[in-house]
């Protein structure tokens, strides 16, 4: 797994960014140290309202479509304050992270990771089950350690990559 922290301040600048991860996605074949996934954090502040991070979540989405990249790669999607529509917040949980990040997968890795999995539904199911058992609180708490260890130890707020490059500057 790739993962690299933007340093971009702006939405174009992470844009582009994550334009140029899904070039390299998609034409690289995948080695034992990087896979067949990559994940972009977004540095704070950039980002930190979910509706503005979910506007550029459907234009991440476009441009995988204006690449030719539909069927190839697919995104997932986590942020500090997901929320699922008509779900309890807990629920939510599943799709939280310390920082806005975009997850881009190899379609034919999912579809690998599918096929050997005897029943794809349990993995979902189980998560949320997990974090209605462990509940909001000790999730909201889980999430504050983790920002707040990434920040002492140069994450995203501090500005060093974790396990990937640093991408370009923006």
């Amino acid at each position: 797994m790739r993962v690299i922290t933007s340093p971009a301040t702006s939405e174009e600048g992470l844009l582009n960014d994550i334009a140029g991860e899904l070039k390299l996605l998609a034409e690289a074949t995948p080695d034992p140290e990087h896979g067949a996934t990559t994940m972009v954090v977004a540095r704070p502040p950039l980002l930190d309202d979910f509706d503005d991070y979910n506007d550029m979540a459907g234009i991440v989405n476009d441009v995988i479509d204006d690449l030719g990249l539909r069927g190839v790669v697919q995104l997932a999607t986590f942020h500090p304050r997901y929320l699922f529509a008509g779900e309890s917040e807990v629920l939510s949980y599943t799709n939280r992270s310390p920082y806005a990040t975009f997850h881009l997968l190899l379609e034919d890795e999912i579809t690998q990771a599918v096929a050997a999995y005897p029943d794809i539904d349990k993995i979902w199911m189980r998560n949320q089950a997990t974090v209605q058992r462990v509940g909001a609180d000790a999730m909201q708490s889980l999430l504050h350690s983790c920002r707040q260890a990434a920040s002492q130890g140069g994450g995203a707020e501090g500005g060093a990559s974790s396990g990937g490059s640093a991408g370009s500057r923006h």
